[in-house]
């Protein structure tokens, strides 16, 4: 904390602070992420939420870790195109309605353009690439990737077919017909909200967060996302069998069955996943040794 401090004071010294552009950049995209987390707060869910403030934050720390490489050249028509969008996002803005959440995204993506915009122009959008990649992320909303990807792959299926091979494996009499998981106590049903889906999709949000601000080796960039998928699909075949073991007993059922159940697996998820990126994250270049 005292390094960040004293690089502000070094970057934005009080006496020239009214002078430099920069300043005012930050100041407007810190305002901009803070009215993005406080609407998104009254119309998105929790998880998104969560998500939200991931994302906007590792926007302003890739934009901080770049202030003094940034090329601040824009052209009068590029400014005032960025004033304007970000003026209509924000009128806009201040009179949204609950069922109006599609708007919050692309307002997210015309704040940011706007914004860049002013900064450096059209020509000085490439520096922004890795920002406005975690911006488009945002705009895609949870539920659109759920339903995507529910097109493509039938992970109820697969997850019943991975969770009866686990309880084949443990020595347990098990059958599967369809989706439905039969034990000598009782059957279950593995439809699509029981599988660890919805724990892959924001773990792969996450994957991307840490590809973008701390992973630069390709290896480990595809190792972690395989990962993000792997780890939220493995814990749902899990969570599908322990629910298949204790079906007869209706408390221990509803437990894994239901919310708090969900969020201890989720939790494990997100725990096994930060292990991961924290091992990649701190784990030093190999050293190459001159021949």
């Amino acid at each position: 904390m005292n390094t960040f401090v004293k690089d502000l004071v070094k970057d934005f010294p009080v006496d020239k602070l009214i002078y430099d552009s920069r300043a005012y950049l930050f100041a407007i995209a810190f305002l901009l992420s803070l009215a993005r987390i406080i609407v998104a707060g009254r119309i998105l869910t929790d998880e998104d939420v969560f998500i939200e403030m991931l994302s906007l934050g590792s926007i302003l720390f890739l934009l901080w870790q770049k202030r003094n490489s940034l090329k601040f050249d824009s052209s009068l028509f590029a400014s005032g195109l960025g004033v304007f969008l970000i003026f209509l996002m924000v009128f806009k803005g201040l009179s949204i309605f609950w069922f109006e959440a599609y708007f919050i995204r692309i307002a997210t993506l015309g704040a940011a353009i706007g914004l860049c915009l002013i900064a450096s122009g059209f020509k000085g959008l490439r520096q922004y690439g890795a920002e406005l990649v975690i911006v488009l992320l945002l705009c895609v909303p949870t539920a659109t990737i759920f339903a995507r990807v529910l097109q493509y792959v039938d992970v109820s299926m697969l997850t019943a077919k991975v969770s009866n091979l686990i309880l084949w494996y443990l020595g347990f009499q098990t059958s599967r017909q369809g989706v439905n998981i039969y034990l000598p106590n009782g059957g279950v049903e593995v439809i699509v909200f029981c599988t660890g889906l919805s724990s892959s999709i924001v773990m792969v949000r996450l994957s991307i967060l840490c590809m973008a601000v701390f992973l630069k080796s390709w290896w480990s960039r595809i190792l972690i996302g395989v990962s993000a998928v792997f780890i939220g699909f493995f814990l749902g075949c899990v969570r599908v069998v322990l629910m298949a073991l204790v079906v007869s007993d209706k408390p221990a059922f509803d437990f894994w069955h239901g919310s708090s159940g969900n969020q201890i697996f989720s939790t494990l998820g997100i725990l096994a996943f930060g292990v991961l990126a924290n091992y990649l994250i701190n784990k030093p270049a190999p050293n190459l040794e001159e021949s």
